[in-house]
């Protein structure tokens, strides 16, 4: 007897979507941040009025402030917020890939869903985290998907044909204008265009010539474009993503064209082959991880679950897979697919660069996104000949592209805590800096941050009343060799710094040095020139100590200091880091009972540091405040540890018995202490 099995209806699509959307990237949320070109934009939003927002697009993409003029107030400042608005605007860009592909092959419904399934999740882009800043990608991509959508159902609803021509070509000039991502895959146009009109019986001749007048307005936006990009936007900005390549064709041909060539092949094989590469790198197949088997799991949940929904999606109208004919479609699919990816990733080309390269090369293969889902689906209608198999391999395609996002995500969830616990220990150590300084450290602090960013933070957690664009403090890296200009560091150069609509004016001299690195379990250090010595200091900062002016900070906080709590969440709990933080900030100022206070209160509670040289600016609370004893057996404590600090250790007691008598009934420890540490 046959099974009449109950099929689902495509209404459900758009919801399934959305629950693999958070699946995929809403499960770790609560756990991210920001990162990347995220701060300078929530910088601006908490240190500037809305409207300031047309100057700081103003050198690169001045027409893009729109988004977040539109966002930024409706968002605020929490980074959750925006992570589920990224995802949002992403579930909105694959429905508009959906209903695009429904209005291009009205009879492919399968194919179209199978599309949109795989674009969801299509492991090439994998920055996805970095939620303020590509939240307006995705919303740019949204509306060329609705523009394209919008201009085949003008072709489609005759009766409406010119409201939809109207609705395509207005959000075409808005997402072309407002960011240049997707302006390579305009040129797939007349091709869809031309697929609609082959539908017809007409001549060939006059398929083309139908194509070419509908085609008309839009190629007219599109030249408006590309000259107000290459010759009108470059006056009085310079060009940060100059058009070198587009020049070189002029110049020099026939090199240029070789190189676009190595281009092609390479970004090609990268988003089509190393995508997917991505998914099965063995390296990260650590089975005692437990994100790694989480991620594993849900491969498997999300595999099965996705082969039952589409093995029991309604069938398609029109033209069957096991019909006669069935080569038509992938015919269709490959070429404009294979089009779409290097279409997609032409902008970038003519700015000299590639999606290969680069800790933030992945974001440039967000537009070919499109056109490998195309060419993926449609290289499996022509290698596989039965629909179940495609159904299983689709399936077990997205499900690898699941697991994958939800393990890359670790990154992005240990930078956060790296930053967090950075700001919080900063703000411990230095409750306010004077107007004007900077800190530097040996390299940039945080993955997936950089400089300029780390920069604009700095300014959230201490803001400054200053004239508009002014603001008050900057971040450095030191030089990879100081050498014969650390003494002109330290006497003081200039620093003066512009990145959008942010200007710093400073001096090297008022410069604080860290040094941070949490993964050797240390807290973060704010380091002085007596400090060259220290064993555990890399070379360059150890090299840079001399620089590091500890009379810009200011003990009292101002009111207004310290990581917001829509940003940062609320202050952690007080463990080993926060009293060496307090402690060394006591020891700066010549509070030595509260350096000792601190002391007891972190051994009472349990806490103890990782890295022994914590506990110096206590052994020297305990000695100034005439806990001799104390002091004399954390420094044999620290010697047992880590030998090694023995000259910090002998300068330190220099200092205490320089200003202070030891007791004779300590006199025996203390020179025993120091015998053993060689002073």
């Amino acid at each position: 007897m046959k099974t009449i099995r109950k099929k689902i209806d495509y209404r459900l699509f758009p919801w399934v979507v959305l629950g693999l959307l958070l699946l995929t990237f809403g499960l770790l949320t609560p756990w991210l941040g920001f990162y990347f070109d995220d701060w300078p934009a929530i910088a601006n939003l908490h240190l500037r009025p809305i409207s300031t927002f047309w100057d700081f697009e103003w050198t690169d993409r001045p027409l893009l402030a729109w988004t977040y003029i539109v966002s930024g107030p409706l968002l605020g400042e929490r980074p959750i917020v925006w992570q589920f608005f990224s995802i949002f605007v992403r579930w909105l860009t694959v429905l508009g890939v959906w209903w695009s592909i429904r209005a291009l092959w009205p009879g492919r419904k399968r194919e179209a869903a199978w599309i949109a399934l795989l674009f969801a999740v299509f492991p090439a882009f994998d920055q996805q985290a970095i939620s303020v800043t590509y939240s307006q990608h995705w919303m740019i991509y949204a509306l060329f998907a609705f523009s394209i959508g919008a201009m085949l159902q003008a072709e489609r609803d005759v009766r409406r044909f010119y409201l939809w021509t109207f609705l395509a070509i207005s959000t075409m000039a808005v997402h072309i204008f407002s960011m240049e991502y997707f302006a390579g895959l305009e040129l797939l146009r007349p091709i869809f265009l031309l697929i609609v009109f082959s539908e017809t019986n007409a001549a060939w001749g006059r398929r083309i010539k139908s194509t070419l007048k509908r085609w008309l307005p839009y190629l007219a936006i599109l030249a408006v474009f590309v000259l107000w990009r290459i010759y009108i936007f470059p006056q009085n900005r310079g060009e940060p993503n100059n058009p070198e390549l587009l020049f070189g064709l002029l110049s020099q041909p026939l090199s240029t064209l070789f190189t676009l060539a190595q281009y092609a092949v390479q970004d090609f094989l990268n988003i089509v082959v190393g995508s997917w590469y991505k998914t099965l790198d063995p390296a990260v197949f650590i089975l005692n991880d437990r994100l790694v088997l989480a991620s594993l799991a849900i491969t498997v949940i999300v595999g099965a679950s996705l082969y039952f929904f589409l093995r029991n999606l309604s069938p398609q109208t029109g033209t069957s897979q096991e019909e006669p004919g069935d080569f038509i479609w992938y015919r269709q699919a490959l070429p404009i697919g294979f089009l779409g990816i290097l279409l997609g990733v032409l902008p970038v080309w003519l700015t000299g660069r590639q999606t290969t390269l680069g800790l933030y090369g992945s974001r440039f293969e967000l537009a070919s996104m499109f056109g490998a889902s195309i060419f993926t689906i449609g290289l499996l209608e022509w290698i596989t000949p039965r629909r179940l198999t495609r159904i299983i391999l689709i399936s077990l395609l997205v499900a690898l592209a699941v697991g994958f996002h939800i393990r890359r995500v670790e990154t992005f969830h240990n930078s956060w805590v790296k930053q967090s616990r950075f700001y919080w220990q900063l703000y411990w150590r230095i409750p306010d800096l004077k107007p004007g300084a900077s800190i530097a450290a040996d390299g940039e602090m945080f993955l997936y941050v950089g400089r300029y960013s780390t920069a604009l933070t700095l300014n959230i957690i201490y803001p400054e009343d200053l004239p508009y664009p002014q603001i008050g403090h900057y971040f450095y890296e030191l030089p990879a060799r100081i050498g014969h200009n650390l003494q002109e560091m330290v006497a003081g150069q200039p620093i003066n710094w512009k990145f959008r609509n942010f200007i710093f004016d400073g001096s090297t001299h008022d410069t604080v040095l860290v040094f941070y690195e949490p993964e050797q379990g240390n807290c973060l250090w704010v380091l002085d020139p007596s400090e060259k010595d220290n064993p555990d200091l890399s070379a360059l900062a150890a090299d840079g100590v001399e620089i590091s002016n500890l009379g810009v900070i200011q003990r009292q906080p101002d009111p207004k200091n310290g990581p917001p709590a829509d940003i940062f969440g609320p202050e952690p709990e007080h463990t080993w880091c926060y009293f060496f933080q307090k402690a060394d900030l006591a020891r700066q100022f010549g509070d030595w009972q509260a350096v000792a206070d601190l002391g007891d209160q972190a051994q009472e509670s349990g806490f103890s540091p990782n890295n022994p040289q914590e506990w110096i600016p206590f052994i020297e609370g305990y000695a100034r405040v005439g806990r001799w004893q104390d002091a004399i057996d954390e420094t044999l404590h620290v010697h047992r540890v880590n030998f090694r600090v023995d000259a910090r250790l002998c300068r330190l007691w220099g200092r205490v018995t320089n200003d202070v008598q030891i007791p004779a009934k300590y006199q025996n420890d203390y020179q025993a202490m120091m015998n053993r540490i060689e002073c």
